[in-house]
């Protein structure tokens, strides 16, 4: 699982999510700044995945000029469409025939064109929305799980001694979190390189492995930790899912970014989910992607 120079030459080819500089629109740090002039999109063409719910999409695409334009974007039409294929969605994307996506970062950055505003984000341990979703590597109350756990910084020796537990490779959380913390840093060794690994069906087969003792550790969401489970590590996040734009300056700049998340967050949860592929977006910042990257490298 040799992944470094391929993820060094992917990122090198794939532009970076935009910044967080800025203020939101209409702000100003002195009574001297000018105040910042609205957005003008004469046409938004925007494009979400087919098989969904068609009248609450096209709701959500009216409701866009109206929610953005608080924000200092004025929309005046959305012409919206339905794409056959997450990878049809990054190619419009890419040779400039929609405005606004949403579909999956692989797909995005397979693609590499156009930049993200938006990615799907959970809430910190402050209550703070930030994107992507990592996961807490702990150690199980057997033997071995608590000398793994008595060890600062474990050799990748130690970590293949120990029975692994992990979810199915689509996981972000349950595997691929782990998988490129190991390979980040045990010189590209991942799960598939771990001697003793079982893979469980859903969190709750996990954690009682972990307590019936049959695994010494496992990856797990956040929130999930017992009490006698002990942390080890914890990862970097994984985007999943973006929303993206084309090569535009009006439509990659901060205050457009911020206008889309404020018309996203007024989606009921369960509905953001349907239509958009995740329950809570926020807005990217630099380096927010990179995770994304190397892991879509590794595979």
């Amino acid at each position: 699982m040799k992944r470094r120079a391929l993820a060094a030459m992917l990122a090198a080819l794939l532009l970076p999510g935009c910044g967080t500089a800025g203020r939101a629109p209409g702000s100003a740090s002195s009574s001297q700044d000018a105040p910042e002039a609205p957005i003008i999109i004469e046409t938004l063409a925007l494009e979400l995945p087919a098989g969904g719910d068609t009248q609450a999409a096209q709701a959500f695409a009216d409701s866009l000029p109206e929610a953005m334009a608080a924000m200092g974007v004025e929309i005046g039409q959305v012409a919206l469409s339905f794409s056959p294929s997450p990878a049809a969605a990054a190619q419009a994307l890419a040779e400039g025939g929609v405005d606004l996506a949403f579909l999956p970062v692989e797909d995005f950055l397979s693609w590499g064109g156009g930049q993200a505003v938006l990615a799907d984000g959970e809430l910190d341990a402050s209550g703070t929305l930030t994107p992507g979703e990592r996961a807490e590597i702990v150690t199980a109350g057997t033997d071995y799980g608590r000398r793994l756990a008595a060890r600062s910084d474990p050799s990748w020796e130690e970590l293949s001694h120990a029975r692994w537990g992990v979810l199915g490779e689509e996981s972000r959380a349950g595997y691929r979190c782990l998988d490129l913390w190991l390979c980040d840093n045990y010189e590209d060794n991942g799960i598939a390189d771990l001697p003793q690994v079982t893979v469980y069906g859903d969190w709750d087969a996990l954690l009682q492995a972990a307590e019936a003792g049959d695994i010494d550790a496992l990856p797990l969401r956040l929130g999930l930790r017992e009490e006698a489970l002990s942390l080890l590590a914890e990862t970097e996040t994984i985007v999943t899912q973006v929303a993206a734009v084309q090569e535009d300056e009006a439509l990659q700049s901060q205050a457009f970014a911020l206008a889309l998340e404020a018309a996203v967050s007024r989606l009921p949860e369960g509905q953001r989910e349907a239509l958009l592929g995740a329950k809570d977006f926020v807005t990217v910042r630099d380096g927010d992607l990179d995770a994304a990257r190397r892991s879509l490298a590794g595979r």
